[in-house]
């Protein structure tokens, strides 16, 4: 039963293998091509996202290096800035000479950065003889404080009372072993 459907010369089958040769052919070759275009297409995807993901993968790597860059020039600027024993001794004796100087004014605020050369910003209230006596004592020629900053207001009429702030910034200037 199933042998008599190609035996019948009308169904499709028959049709098809009763085409002349060449066109039996063409059509044999256009399902070869097909059938070889899909791998192929397959291929050039992969290709395609490999090549997409070797180019994210080298953004990436690139991104890593300058980020690593960056990571290891902060390590070296943070190793600048710490406070080492050695540079804690040089610099207690130093900030005692200038509390034990300013003991005529009031530290409002003391505040300590460390770097290569230690800044020192200090907030004094007081009177105008007693800051200019603490200038003049910090701040010598050939000194190892030198003064970058200095601002100063006055606050207060009354000659008796504290009647100026000053907003002092200063460089210490550390000897180098």
């Amino acid at each position: 039963m199933k042998m008599a459907y190609f035996d019948n010369p009308h169904n499709a089958w028959r049709r098809l293998l009763q085409l002349p040769k060449p066109f039996l052919h063409l059509i044999l070759c256009a399902i070869f091509a097909i059938l070889m275009a899909l791998p192929l297409f397959n291929y050039l995807q992969q290709s395609q996202l490999l090549a997409q993901q070797k180019n994210a993968l080298y953004k990436l790597q690139q991104e890593t290096r300058h980020r690593q860059k960056i990571l290891q020039a902060l390590r070296r600027h943070a190793d600048k800035a710490r406070l080492t024993p050695e540079i804690a001794a040089k610099i207690a004796p130093i900030h005692q000479k200038l509390l034990y100087t300013a003991r005529k004014l009031r530290v409002q605020t003391s505040q300590w950065e460390f770097s290569r050369s230690p800044l020192l910003r200090i907030e004094v209230d007081g009177n105008f003889p007693d800051l200019n006596h603490f200038l003049q004592t910090q701040f010598v020629p050939d000194a190892y404080v030198h003064l970058l900053e200095l601002s100063v207001q006055r606050y207060r009429q009354e000659p008796e009372q504290s009647s100026i702030r000053a907003d002092i910034l200063m460089q210490i200037e550390l000897e180098e072993e």
